[in-house]
């Protein structure tokens, strides 16, 4: 029968169906106890030694029944901090259970109580319904937090024996909550230790923390073994006593302002811990004050190690000031501190700066590995430091430019020392491969002096007399001032050629060219080679001897190949020949073939003008295909399966073997004209295109033999079985004409 509780005062009353005319009233009533009551364990002793809490139970509660009659025994317990309870141990009572948690947590007050249910009939009769339940709370550490429930038959009456043998179980159980609870937090508190210790022996962070007088009472293990001390060495130091900083007063201020500071915000500082390890560790703290449950605050310091930042930032600053290759200065630091020095220079001082051109650089480092050519300049960068004193500035300025700054020298001691490294260049060798390359350089300077230096002027002055040396074979020292200008024209510096070159680019003031290369047998096609001249602004032409070099040297080959790449095509679509009439052929320098997106825009052009492609001819220099074999071989077959041809230009000139021509499926082979030039004066030369002659023949190559001065040379060239001569004896360059005839 299903009842529903409700409490008038300190009675349950529930109602029943009406076909039973009866009512069911439960009473809640105070158990009889002995005055005072004792809550002890010692009757149960014996059941604290069983370590199963299950077993525990069953042992207590066989005990208690062995001295209190009764029909049944459970025990309840608190759900968390609820006013829940839940049944621990025992069965419920196929009766009606006792409202457990009412009883206890609102009727009882912490003290036993009776539970009885009666009927009453219409009359007013009553009669006990059955059983009757003795609730005892259960206390541990204080607090409510179960109930033993004592059930039996309603006829039975509670003695307050009883009553106190249930007390006794109650605090045998609340004993062993109690005990239960303080390993818990034995527990707990072993596990915080440990965790506490495993973050201060093993966070690898420096982390200290101060008392309110700013003395150090704990430091993580990480930062003593950072700083190679132990905490027993700065125990009690105040902090600042262990910092290098520039004002040990404004870090005190920093830690009074975060004991101070009512937000508990966190003040970071920059300062140099100081341990037993090498110098002062550069860290930033982060300083931050707590509060502390009856004690003094503390302060929370943890500092970031800097070192690795600083280092980085040095390697930045050293990338910033020097050559990665030589380990010299690079230019930008060159000139910055040549600016420096030139403004403590006096009146009457002068400052020098030795200007070095290499001489070779280009053939070692296309015809080797690039690595080489790296170690190279390295080489040549510590020849430079060994030849000058500690007091002078050697920086490399270019691919293979260095220039050396030397103040207040004699001009002679400026003179011994251009020739000194002229001539230790010059005998100097560098191997490489089983190769042995004689090395040389030209080597220039200028002495400035007056006000109103510029180490841009010096420079610029230095590398004009550098040219000259190249052109004269002579070192040459220049003489300049702001104020008094020396003898040399203006403008002719690379530097001065750069600016230029990128307006002829950009306003279009190139001009093409064509030189005929003609055939020495019959029924060959008619041949021509592109050829670039630069218009001055006053209309002039420029021969390519002024500008190329500039050009190579500064990275602008590469769009000057472009612009006379598309201006042979324009060129070749304005002609309406048969397409086998003539053909043409266009130089690639060694960056253009380098320039893989330069190589892809040229393929994808002969792709979308097959007929152009069989009037166009690709001349690449030996050392530039040899030195880029793979993309070189890659470029030539692209080029041949759009009808186009190749020839290899200056072949001999190089330090290649023979072997790569198998390799390069070529159309030409353009013999150097250095073989050329004294051709029937030279046996050697003789048998050098002779030999070269009959290797082209052997891969089915045709020859091509340029600077070819005479008609004497090109027929002796014919009988040696040359294809195609080239030079000035033969036609010289024309300017690049709409009409075919009028070259």
């Amino acid at each position: 029968m299903a009842t529903v509780f409700s409490m008038s005062g300190s009675t349950l009353k529930a109602s029943a169906p009406d076909k039973e005319r009866l009512r069911t009233v439960t009473s809640i009533e105070k158990a009889p106890t002995h005055s005072p009551a004792v809550l002890s364990s010692e009757r149960f002793h014996h059941t604290l030694t069983y370590e199963s809490a299950e077993t525990w139970l069953d042992a207590a509660i066989a005990a208690f029944t062995t001295q209190v009659a009764c029909d049944r025994v459970s025990i309840w317990q608190r759900i968390g901090m609820s006013a829940q309870f839940e049944m621990l141990h025992g069965q419920a009572s196929e009766s009606l259970t006792p409202p457990v948690s009412r009883a206890i947590d609102t009727l009882c007050e912490g003290e036993p109580t009776l539970i009885k249910q009666q009927q009453v009939c219409e009359d007013g009769t009553r009669f006990d319904t059955g059983d009757a339940w003795l609730l005892v709370p259960v206390l541990a550490r204080g607090e409510l937090r179960g109930a033993v429930c004592v059930e039996r038959s309603a006829a039975q009456h509670y003695e307050a024996g009883d009553v106190e043998s249930a007390r006794a179980l109650a605090g045998a159980i609340g004993e062993i909550w109690s005990r239960k609870r303080i390993n818990e937090l034995e527990e707990g508190l072993m596990l915080s230790l440990a965790r506490y210790r495993l973050l201060h022996e093993h966070f690898p962070g420096m982390v200290f923390l101060l008392d309110s007088e700013g003395r150090i009472v704990s430091m993580s293990l990480f930062a003593a073994r950072r700083l190679g001390v132990s905490f027993a060495e700065v125990a009690g130091y105040t902090f600042d006593q262990l910092c290098d900083c520039e004002s040990a007063e404004d870090l005190r201020t920093a830690l009074r302002s975060s004991q101070g500071a009512q937000s508990n915000e966190t003040i970071q500082y920059e300062a140099y811990l100081r341990g037993k390890k090498g110098t002062p560790l550069p860290v930033v703290l982060s300083i931050r004050t707590h509060e502390m449950p009856q004690s003094d605050p503390v302060t929370l310091i943890a500092a970031e190690d800097l070192s690795r930042l600083r280092k980085a930032e040095r390697q930045l600053h050293r990338r910033d000031r020097i050559d990665p290759v030589t380990g010299l200065l690079n230019r930008w630091e060159f000139e910055r501190q040549i600016a420096d020095t030139l403004l403590e220079l006096g009146d009457d001082e002068t400052c020098s700066v030795i200007y070095v051109n290499l001489d070779h650089f280009k053939v070692i480092n296309e015809s080797t590995r690039h690595e080489a050519g790296d170690r190279y300049l390295k080489q040549i960068g510590t020849v430079l430091r060994d030849t000058l004193d500690d007091s002078a500035l050697i920086s490399r300025i270019g691919a293979d430019h260095f220039a050396c700054y030397l103040r207040d020298r004699s001009d002679a001691a400026i003179k011994a020392s251009m020739s000194k490294i002229a001539r230790t260049i010059r005998n100097y060798r560098f191997s490489v491969d089983r190769h042995i390359f004689r090395c040389g350089a030209s080597v220039g300077a200028v002495t400035g002096f007056g006000p109103d230096l510029t180490a841009n002027d010096l420079l610029a002055r230095a590398e004009r007399a550098c040219e000259r040396t190249r052109e004269s074979g002579d070192p040459y020292l220049d003489y300049w001032s702001p104020h008094t200008q020396s003898s040399g024209e203006e403008g002719d510096s690379e530097v001065d050629w750069v600016a230029r070159l990128h307006d002829a680019l950009r306003y279009g003031r190139f001009r093409l060219y064509a030189q005929p290369i003609e055939s020495v047998g019959p029924d060959r096609l008619r041949h021509y080679e592109i050829l670039v001249r630069m218009l001055g602004e006053d209309g002039s032409i420029i021969p390519p001897g002024k500008f190329l070099p500039a050009a190579e040297r500064f990275g602008l080959s590469d769009e000057l190949d472009r612009w006379v790449f598309h201006e042979t095509l324009a060129f070749l679509k304005s002609q309406h020949a048969d397409a086998t009439q003539c053909q043409y052929s266009v130089n690639l320098s060694g960056k253009s073939l380098a320039n893989r997106e330069f190589l892809d825009e040229v393929v994808a052009t002969l792709q979308r003008n097959p007929l152009l492609a069989r009037r166009l001819c690709f001349e690449i220099t030996e050392s530039s295909a040899i030195g880029r074999f793979d993309v070189a071989s890659a470029f030539i077959g692209e080029v041949h399966a759009c009808g186009a041809r190749v020839a290899l230009d200056d072949f001999g000139s190089g330090m290649s073997s023979f072997g790569y021509l198998k390799k390069l499926t070529i159309d030409y082979l353009k013999i150097d004209g250095m073989f050329i030039r004294d051709l029937l004066g030279d046996a050697s030369n003789q048998a050098i295109v002779k030999t070269i002659v009959s290797m082209a023949q052997a891969f089915d190559v045709e020859t091509v033999a340029e600077f070819v001065e005479d008609r004497h040379v090109a027929e002796h060239l014919a009988n040696m079985g040359v294809d195609y001569v080239q030079g000035f004896g033969i036609g010289k360059p024309q300017p690049l004409s709409a009409n075919e005839d009028s070259f």
